[in-house]
């Protein structure tokens, strides 16, 4: 054969079988014609022999854009068949869709979270660049055992380095914003000139900081975030060059920073609402006082390592020449992404490996449902089969129908994950920040239609793996024994079935341990009583309240209009309110004593403020002593009480009052006069901190004032919510132009400081119980299916004599074999995989044996009724009915 006709013949064969006579004799025809016209092709030179071929080889292309057309016929074919045949038995199709939807529903709506959280990129230009800068300590003090810098050690290493493209600093501020309005506290940042550049943001109006404006005199400049500007500018567009007072002095608005900008670290430093320069000192005498947020851009193509050996070199530098403040400092780097999200990956994939268990285990309940299915279908198969259908024909006819399946399923899904995104933003679990805009974007909608997908094919493959009939004549009879109930089939599905329970089991487990860990958490004695107990937060502006000693007065004046109000039992203040506390830990000593070694942080203690009456307010026990009284003022000796934590660690073997300590070798010696209850002051999950309570009067002697900030305590005799705008009206007639708090029942704190924590739980919770539901179902399912296979043996059992209770004892083995067999096998996975929840359990093992063994006699007994219910049909079988049934 000449060679371009052998290509033609070659090139054919890819071409949809209807088409290929056709175009074969098109091509053929084309090249017959030209080789006439050239000549005969032995008379043909070798350059027209080869332009031939190559002709031919461009049939090649014309068959490739003819594939379309090769599935044209037969997909459209299946695609029509698969959707009459859904309709077909629409029971099956509506349980196999709501089954996959919620699967696929709760996978899309916890990835629609781990995506805003976790994988999208922070909204900054070459965000990887970013990092946050820390200062280590040898005792591990300051914010999770890192700390911040001081201001001529930060100037050092800004100077210094060569890893940096751009370093600042940032720090929080309280403001009272005032003006024509009502006074408003807002939340600010003091930062250097160049945090703007590091974030590489653009303001949409004006412009950010210069370097001169971090100089006192030149620094009464802001920056407004945008939320702030719409909120109380009204958008002003003219708002550059306009003056704002920030505590009653004059700032100049210079910038507008643009939507969406939200510079937060969770439980470090939250959003703000404007920026003012911060101006940092060169004084020696400040470089122990750490207490600058740092934060920097690296250079392109500098490595994370690199940046740190650099900065370490500095730091050895500066240890030589500033020995008693640099020794043991140290420099630690972390990406600023790894920073913000690093707390909540935990919580997230353990929501999505539980979601991804759901999911499974939807696609084993559909598995079994379309195995069932298909043992309707043999004589379907078969017919196929004589008639000259291959198996990969029959595979894709059924794929084809379960990827129907899946994608109705998945579109459902979406509408189901639309709405569990409103739940889990509004329940807040960890890992979702204040403020996460979580949406359904291009990347959720690929990860709906890819999920889909693998599941149609993950459920699709359990029917067509099964094999083709061998003998066709058998299974065109009406008793033809179908492949779903061949040995291969059973194996199947008990194997879906114990997968099932397997997965349960582990879900279930997990569930159980953080049940167990909130509901220790809910018994836990906070240090304190929360019923009929108001509280409100109290932030005094610098400019009316510039003082200390006007400070204290205000505080004794408002207490003393509040006791005065019907209802109320007793008021106070203090500085940090529990279970919510921040950390205030000062150097001390106690008389008698060598200095306390503050590198070591078992020694670490907190230092409070607090009104005479805050202690019968709070429901904070007396252990010894007494509590201050209104003669503990300025004027009085000075006093002190300590907690039990403090007393048995710091006096283990002796009575701690009338003993004396202080905080500054300056100060004089404080008396202990009393010892007071522990209290949660971290949260209800952290162990008590030893505690120094100082009267609110006597603050001076404390190395910083924590006046200006105070929780008002109020214990009321009923409903606190009640006497709510009373207490508050107190404080307005005493200052009108005082912004006024949100008053909160300290019940509402509590259960606010444990949210988190409720809403995992209920998370989880509600995840394994759908796994429960599906498990159940499926078992149900599998065993129903079993005993109408079997009912003509049972007819036969029946028949011979056997009893109610041995049908019964006989289909309950079978089918708790195969539970028993999942929940040693779920068992043994919540052993290994219940592990990485150690973080987030409370006072309970990863591998408690106790929830281990409840949560396998729940399943034991869900189970057991699924099986009991088709064994109890089974015993209803009429002999004679069964004996006919093949």
């Amino acid at each position: 054969m000449k060679p371009h006709r052998w290509l033609i013949e070659f090139i054919g064969l890819i071409v949809p079988r209807r088409l290929r006579a056709d175009w074969r004799q098109e091509w053929e025809a084309e090249l017959r014609h030209r080789e006439l016209l050239l000549a005969d092709w032995d008379k043909l030179n070798w350059k027209t022999r080869v332009d031939l071929v190559r002709r031919s080889l461009g049939a090649f292309w014309d068959a490739l854009l003819l594939q379309p057309r090769r599935l044209e016929d037969e997909m459209f074919q299946d695609l029509r068949f698969g959707i009459r045949m859904l309709l077909k038995h629409k029971g099956y199709t509506a349980v196999a869709v709501l089954t996959l939807a919620l699967g696929i529903g709760a996978n899309t709506a916890i990835f629609s979270v781990v995506n805003a959280t976790l994988l999208r990129p922070l909204p900054y230009k070459n965000p990887d660049q970013i990092v946050m800068v820390w200062g280590t300590n040898p005792g591990g003090f300051g914010w999770r055992g890192k700390s911040g810098f001081s201001a001529p050690s930060f100037l050092d290493y800004q100077q210094q380095n060569q890893v940096f493209e751009r370093m600042a600093t940032f720090n929080g501020v309280g403001f009272t914003l005032t003006g024509a309005d009502n006074p408003e506290p807002i939340h600010g940042g003091m930062v250097t000139a160049e945090f703007f550049d590091v974030l590489a943001v653009q303001p949409i109006l004006g412009r950010t900081f210069l370097p001169e404006e971090a100089q006192t005199g030149q620094d009464h400049v802001a920056v407004l975030n945008y939320n702030l500007w719409q909120r109380r500018f009204g958008s002003d567009p003219n708002i550059i060059g306009e003056t704002i007072r920030l505590d009653a002095t004059p700032y100049t608005v210079i910038g507008v920073l643009p939507q969406g900008f939200d510079f937060s670290i969770p439980d470090y430093f939250e959003s703000r609402d404007l920026w003012v320069p911060n101006i940092l000192p060169r004084d020696n005498s400040e470089r122990g006082h750490k207490y600058l947020s740092v934060i920097a851009r690296l250079k392109p193509a500098v490595m994370l390592r690199r940046a740190e050996q650099d900065m370490s070199a500095i730091t050895e530098r500066l240890a030589r020449e500033y020995p008693s403040t640099m020794t043991g400092f140290g420099v630690k780097l972390t990406p600023l992404h790894e920073q913000i999200v690093g707390d909540m990956r935990p919580v997230l994939l353990l929501l999505f490996g539980a979601v991804g268990f759901v999911l499974l285990i939807a696609c084993a309940n559909v598995a079994n449902l379309q195995l069932a299915r298909a043992s309707t279908r043999q004589k379907e198969i078969a017919i196929r089969t004589a008639l000259g259908a291959s198996r990969g024909r029959l595979l894709r006819q059924l794929l084809t129908e379960s990827m129907l399946l899946a994608l109705i399923g998945g579109a459902l899904g979406l509408g189901l994950a639309l709405w569990g995104i409103r739940l889990l933003t509004g329940l807040g679990p960890a890992g979702v920040l204040p403020g996460t805009v979580v949406t359904v974007d291009a990347t959720v909608l690929a990860y709906s239609l890819v999920l889909s997908l693998i599941t149609g094919i993950l459920f699709g493959l359990a029917p067509a793996s099964q094999p083709t009939p061998a003998r066709l004549s058998e299974s065109l009879k009406e008793g033809g024994r179908n492949s779903a109930a061949s040995e291969s089939g059973l194996r199947l599905r008990r194997l879906l079935t114990v997968s099932e329970v397997a997965l349960s089991m582990i879900l279930l487990i997990g569930a159980g341990l953080l049940i167990r860990s909130f509901a220790g958490l809910l018994q836990v004695n906070p240090g304190f009583e929360t019923k009929n107990t108001l509280t409100a937060r109290f932030d005094l502006p610098k400019y009316s309240y510039p003082e200390a000693t006007k400070q204290a007065a205000f505080y004794t004046q408002v207490m003393e209009r509040i006791k005065a109000l019907p209802g109320v039992t007793a008021a106070g203040a203090t500085d940090e309110l529990p279970p919510t506390m921040g950390s205030h830990t000062s150097t001390f000593s106690i008389e008698g004593r060598a200095p306390i070694d503050q590198s070591d942080q078992s020694l670490a203690v907190q230092d409070r403020l607090a009104t005479a009456d805050y202690f019968r307010a709070m429901g904070i026990p007396l252990s010894a002593g007494r509590v201050f009284s209104d003669t503990d003022d300025a004027s009085a000796t000075p006093v002190a009480l300590i907690n039990v934590t403090f007393a048995s660690r710091f006096f283990p073997n002796e009575n701690p009052v009338g003993q004396h300590l202080r905080f500054r070798p300056a100060n004089p010696w404080m008396t202990i006069v009393g010892i007071v209850g522990d209290v949660r002051g971290f949260g209800l999950d952290k162990q008590p901190n030893s505690e120094i309570y100082l009267p609110y009067q006597q603050q001076s002697f404390l190395p910083y004032n924590p006046l200006p900030h105070m929780h008002l305590v109020v214990r009321t005799a009923s409903d606190p919510n009640g006497i709510a705008a009373a207490v508050l009206g107190s404080v307005r007639e005493l200052d009108k132009d005082l912004p006024l708090p949100k008053a909160r029942t300290m019940e509402t704190v509590l259960a606010a400081s444990i949210a988190e924590r409720r809403s995992n739980m209920l998370l989880l919770g509600v995840f394994a119980v759908i796994a429960l539901i599906l498990a159940g179902v499926g078992i149900y399912g599998v065993i129903s299916y079993s005993v109408a296979q079997r009912t003509q043996e049972i007819g036969i059992r029946i028949a011979l004599g056997a009893q109610s209770h041995d049908v019964i004892t006989l289909v309950v083995r079978n089918g708790m074999r195969l539970v028993l067999m999942g929940i040693a096998i779920g068992l043994a996975g919540a052993f290994a995989l219940t592990r990485w929840m150690a973080s987030l359990l409370f006072e309970v093992s990863a591998t408690d044996p106790l929830t281990f063994a409840a949560i396998a006699l729940l399943l034991a007994l869900v189970a057991l009724l699924a099986c009991w219910i088709p064994a109890w049909r089974a015993t209803q079988v009429d002999p004679m009915v069964a004996l006919r049934h093949e």
